[in-house]
């Protein structure tokens, strides 16, 4: 993991590992989420953490989006951009701060500032309010307002944020041992 977040080189095996997480994230989100027109639980973020950890924040950035527009046309609707930019900076966002981030050294405060922050920014800034503006704009906003559908958007925030901050150091030990196995990277 020293190569530079911003230079993972392509290759046809990396193509292979991030279609293979883009695959995962469009069957997480699309069919294994619980999912209303404005709210959305569920565990499409770990594809995407495991792309970050290990290939940084321009393929997590790159994957997101891809999986966001294939994903979206698959169920028949088409993409919203706004919604596409919000989990393009998630992507990104999540590369920048787990890129090279160890899953054995949770003992060290470092560590949690890497896990936490990517998780707090992402779901206050962008999943809450940037999205929560998306889906208004678009017409999908819960009770005709935008504070209304923040407001209605609030607890998937508060489920996901100790979710991810669970889940997220066990996908950096498991991206350690898929690097150590050579089967990632």
């Amino acid at each position: 993991m020293s190569k530079s977040m911003f230079k993972i080189p392509f290759s046809v095996k990396l193509m292979i590992q991030l279609a293979l997480l883009i695959a995962l994230e469009i069957v997480f989100n699309r069919f294994l989420s619980i999912r209303t027109s404005f709210v959305k639980i569920g565990f499409s973020f770990v594809p995407i953490v495991i792309c970050a950890c290990a290939f940084g924040p321009v393929w997590a950035t790159a994957a997101y989006v891809i999986a966001d527009v294939l994903g979206t046309v698959i169920e028949g609707n088409v993409p919203l951009p706004g919604l596409t930019l919000s989990l393009a900076l998630m992507g990104f966002m999540f590369g920048v701060f787990l890129y090279g981030a160890d899953g054995s050294s949770l003992d060290k405060p470092k560590t949690w500032v890497r896990i936490v922050a990517p998780v707090v920014l992402n779901q206050l800034l962008l999943s809450l309010l940037a999205n929560s503006y998306w889906l208004f704009l678009a017409g999908f906003g819960a009770g005709g307002t935008y504070a209304a559908t923040v407001v209605a958007r609030i607890p998937q925030t508060l489920i996901l944020i100790p979710v991810q901050v669970v889940v997220i150091p066990v996908l950096l030990r498991v991206v350690v041992i898929l690097h150590r196995q050579r089967l990632i990277g």
